[in-house]
Parts: structure tokens; sequence; C-alpha cells
């Protein structure tokens, strides 16, 4: 079965064609005969020391667990939660069954069982950033500090919560319409907790859970030294009839009932039968939603997701595109080795809080990133014909036709993230078009400009973008209609 970049194979079935895309890499995992389980680690960085905040660095691993849930619809679900050795056997046990149900909160869209692990931790305001930044309302730093920035993005929130952005398709949000004041209350709090359960991708029924669904495993079962890369959280599928739900000997908060011995490193008797975790998936991009953001005077903010843990050591590298850019993006999870796009602009080191890694640049004065004729050239315009034959369509969907020109003399200015012996570029300046909408709530069609110097067509459902197919940024959008208005992110402001 595929997920993703991956391919899972049981022993059983070696003789069996599989299936694989051409130019992508492709890993193969053997699991051994007889055991029919399939498992996901979410990595060390989704949880900070001491915390179950799930930060927006799973969403990566919710999508991919999505992609193996709609090929195994009749396997049963598992969620195991870990810690690293610091505290009790009892507090550990207690931590990690929080993680375990906040990430089977986020899957299950149970905003209850979410909002009782905040009652027992109370997240402080960087694990609400943290969630803003995840939803698209982005607030500059992650520092549970107050700011301008963040402010702008809880305001944006309260906005956009209103107009039920977050509650699509007959989802309904959890709380009335809030002040539209910048403040991060109690209730502007418990309504970002139901946006972010919301938006969280993927999507698991509760009925296809186990019984028990959830499995704190406390420290018993590390999967590495490194204290951090122990604070995870595994997601099991079971595709046959073994184990039992009586086989699974997990009861939330009772460690006693955890079947412990000294026969390896994992210490659990049934981890160790029943679960074949898996290490990291390297072919998953570490670094992911890249957006640019200005600040108050003259700064610029840079920032991108990760599965990368808090504290690893980031560097910020600004260049100017000479360059064709390539959509989606290079990252050190397709391409072997970094390329260098063009004259460098700037080197800054970075931080990674929360599932964000994010830096703060100060441009040269007489350069600003955000200022489209600072990445015009001299050029020559192809004009395409319109031909069929001609059209031309890209691995991201993004397909141009028929006397649409391709602006080659756009260089604009990028930055590439390295951490953790990881890399990833980001896209150039721009407005994500999940981040537009026209708000009268129109179907339309249209042109849009992206931020690579293409055309492509676009089209709303309800004033929405049916879809963000396209892996960066657009520069503006020609839209056919009449008497309808155009409304921009927040992490598009000036």
């Amino acid at each position: 079965m595929s997920t993703g970049n991956s391919v899972n194979i049981s022993v059983n079935n070696l003789n069996k064609k599989i299936p694989v895309r051409t130019g992508r890499n492709t890993r193969f995992r053997i699991r051994p005969l007889g055991v029919d389980c399939i498992t996901h680690s979410i990595s060390a960085a989704v949880f900070a020391f001491d915390s179950a905040f799930p930060g927006p660095g799973i969403f990566q691993n919710l999508k991919l667990i999505q992609e193996v849930y709609e090929e195994n619809k009749r396997a049963r679900l598992v969620i195991f939660g870990h810690t690293d050795e610091a505290g009790s056997t009892e507090y550990n046990k207690r931590l990690s069954d929080r993680r375990a149900l906040a990430v089977m909160a986020l899957l299950s869209k149970q905003l209850d069982i979410f909002d009782t692990v905040n009652e027992t931790e109370n997240w402080g305001d960087h694990c609400y950033q943290a969630m803003l930044r995840g939803i698209g309302c982005n607030p500059g730093a992650i520092d549970g500090a107050p700011g301008v920035l963040t402010e702008d993005a809880v305001r944006w929130f309260q906005h956009e919560y209103n107009l039920d952005v977050y509650h699509r398709n007959g989802n309904r949000r959890a709380y009335p319409d809030l002040a539209i004041d910048g403040n991060l209350g109690p209730l502007t709090r418990a309504a970002l907790r139901d946006a972010y359960v919301s938006v969280s991708p993927g999507y698991v029924p509760v009925s296809h859970f186990a019984d028990p669904p959830i499995g704190g495993c406390s420290e018993y079962n590390p999967i590495s030294g490194e204290a951090k890369k122990n604070r995870r959280v595994v997601v099991a599928f079971f595709n046959t009839g073994k184990p039992h739900n009586n086989d699974i000997p997990c009861r939330k908060g009772a460690p006693a009932m955890c079947e412990i011995d000294d026969g390896g490193d994992m210490r659990c008797r049934f981890y160790r039968r029943f679960i074949h975790e898996l290490s990291e998936d390297t072919n998953m991009p570490k670094f992911f939603d890249f957006q640019w953001l200005r600040e108050d005077k003259g700064t610029t903010h840079l920032s991108a997701l990760t599965s990368l843990p808090d504290g690893t050591t980031a560097r910020f590298t600004i260049y100017r595109s000479e360059e064709e850019l390539p959509m989606p993006p290079p990252n050190s999870s397709t391409e072997s080795q970094r390329p260098t796009p063009g004259p460098e602009l700037a080197a800054i080191g970075g931080r990674i809080v929360g599932g964000v890694c994010y830096a703060r640049w100060k441009p040269p004065e007489d350069y600003d990133p955000f200022d489209y004729e600072n990445w015009l050239v001299d050029h020559d315009i192809e004009i395409w014909d319109n031909d069929e034959e001609d059209s031309v369509s890209s691995n991201d969907g993004t397909k141009s036709t028929g006397d649409i020109a391709n602006l080659e003399g756009l260089q604009p200015p990028v930055f590439c993230i390295d951490a953790g012996g990881h890399w990833g570029y980001s896209p150039p300046p721009g407005m994500k078009l999940s981040r537009l909408h026209f708000i009268n709530d129109l179907n339309v069609k249209g042109i849009a400009l992206l931020a690579n110097g293409s055309f492509a067509e676009v089209s709303t459902s309800r004033g929405r973008f049916k879809e963000d197919f396209y892996e960066g940024n657009v520069l503006g959008i020609v839209a056919r209609g009449k008497g309808f208005e155009l409304e921009e992110g927040v992490d598009d402001r000036d």
C-alpha cells in the first residue's frame, strides 16, 4: 500500500506487483510475516518537554495518517503516547495518556477531549500563538509575549471565526460570534481551540478506533537515547483480528496494567509483540507552509512549520532567485544536494518553538522584498499558442493555456532554512490562495499571477478558492464577474 512516498509490504505479499509513482523517491517497508500492523510514529518535535500540546508541526503527520487510513478502512486504530525518563513513572503515565488523547482529538475532531487536555495543562500564550500560525493567522514570534503582530493575528482570527471560515461542509462552530478586539481572552481561546481541531488535517471516525483507543506508555518504550526524540506518539493500525481489544493492556492512568519486563529497550511485552515501530519518515519534508510577514520598522518575519524539535539550531539564508523556480520548492526529502538559486542577500539565525521555525530579517534600505518592481529585470516574453497540445500542466496542478505569458524576468527573493541536517526552500512573498475569499460569497472564475512568473486558472465555490493547489503564493488575481469584492488574510498585510 502506498503512504505518500513510502510503500509498506507484508512478507507474505512479496510476489505481488507493487505500483509506484515515477519521479519520486520511494522507500519500501517490509513487515514481518504474521504481523499485519502498520505503525506511524509522530516525531518528537510535536511535543515540548512536560507538555501534551500538539503543535502545528504535527499537520504533515496527520495527512500521512489520513492516507494510511483511507487504504485501511477495516483497520482499528490505537494511539500510543510516550515520554522521556524525566519524572516519575506515574506522572509520565498521565502525560503520555494526554499526548495520545490530544492526537486522537485532532484525528477524530473531538473538541471536548482536546479541551480536557488543555484544562489539565492550562496551555500558555505561546501555544495559542502556535495555533494561530497553524490555522493561517501569523502572529510573528512564538514567544508568549503580547505584541502588535499577535493582536493583529487574533483580530483577524476573530473576524474569520465569525464568518465560519474554519467550519465548512456542515461542521458547525462551537461558539457564538466573537468581539473583534484583538484580545486573547477566555472565549477567544476556546474558539481558537475549536478552529484548530476543525482545520487540522485528517479525519478518522471514532468507530474506527479500538477499545481502548489510546495507550499511555510512560517512559517504558524509548526509541532513542535522546530524550526529545522519545516525546512522541505512535499511531498503530491493526489490520487483523489480533490483538483483540481485551489483549490491549493499556488503561488510562494505570501504569500497573502495563506488561513490563526487562526483555529489551522496549520494556512492554505487548508493545514488543504488536507494535513494530518505524523510525521517522525521512521522505517527509521537515519544513512546510512557508510565510513572509512584514513587521514594523522595516523588518521581515520569515517562518515555516516544522516537525523538528524545539531548540534545534536553525539558519535562514535569503537569496535573489535568478534561476527558474521549481514548484513546489525543493527540500532535502526530494533533492540530494541543496541548490543555490542566486546571489545571497543575507544569512541569519533562527529559532524553533512549538512546531514553528522563524527568524527576523532586516533587508537593505534600498530593497523591499514585498515590492514586485524590485523583482523585475529585462527579459523576453514567451507567448503560448492557443493549442491544446501546447498547454502546460505541472505536477502541482497549475495549468497555463491559450495566449498566457510566462514572466521569465522575475527574480523574486526566496529563503532557505537549514536545521537538524535538513533544509527546505520557501516560495517568494505573496498571497496564499487559502487566505483569500470573496466576501460576497460568489462562485468566481479568474486568472492568478503566480509568484514564479506563470499564470493559472482559478475558481471559487461560495467565495473560497476550491483548493490551494499551488504550493506557493500568488501575486494577483484577475476575476471575471460583477459586484464582487476580494478580502485578503492577515498574513499578507502590509
